[in-house]
């Protein structure tokens, strides 16, 4: 239930906490591992036993107890737990065979490439935050034009600056010129100690193009 990628806050050197995204279901107290042994003899007069490592579970002898998600998968299920400490316990758990030992998950360090170090901070242009990176923005796209009103029976069909489409529907180009970056009148000029600025907004685009 844990499982996942978290932005954490370290606590000291031995913890740190996480926030969870809304919604996420509790996954119940931590399991640290858990163990078989087999005690079989011939004939057997033993059952085998699971012990479970908890730390602080607040159990004691003859609970029901639930696990769920541990791998190997045999330790799942509904359990009646005796041998309590308080940091274990045992249930009875007859096997054939040996099925592992589960072992708590490791939270290991992502490791993130420079340019997705870069990326988690929008502040600055990527070519500032990662000097490989184009100032510029490059590549072939497929631009979709905005579909208006039905074409009329007769000419015109559509306003001015829309056309008529295979499917008897207007459309108007979503973008005829488009530039980044800043127009002549928009440098610095000689003298001027603040720089110009624009501000463009726009809605209602989606693009699987930009990096």
């Amino acid at each position: 239930g844990y499982n996942g990628e978290y932005i954490i806050t370290e606590v000291d050197k031995f913890s740190f906490t996480a926030q969870f995204p809304a919604g996420t279901s509790d996954p119940g107290r931590y399991i640290r591992s858990i163990t078989w042994k087999d005690s079989s003899t011939s004939p057997v007069t033993v059952t085998d036993l699971a012990t479970v490592t908890s730390p602080t579970h607040g159990l004691s002898n003859g609970n029901a107890v639930k696990i769920a998600g541990a791998i190997p998968t045999e330790f799942n299920g509904t359990w009646t737990v005796s041998n309590v400490t308080t940091d274990t316990y045992t249930f009875d758990r007859q096997l054939s065979y040996q099925p592992g030992t589960m072992f708590a998950g490791i939270a290991a360090i992502k490791a993130l490439t420079p340019r997705a170090i870069a990326l988690s901070s929008t502040t600055r242009a990527m070519s500032q935050l990662d000097p490989s990176f184009p100032a510029d923005v490059t590549g072939t796209a497929t631009i979709y034009d905005e579909q208006k009103s039905a074409c009329s029976v007769s000419a015109p069909l559509c306003p001015a600056g829309q056309s008529c489409g295979s499917d008897n529907m207007c459309y108007r180009p979503s973008f005829q010129n488009l530039r980044l970056g800043f127009t002549v009148g928009e440098r610095l000029a000689t003298g001027v100690a603040s720089s110009r600025s624009a501000l463009i907004e726009i809605t209602n685009q989606a693009t699987t193009w930009l990096p």
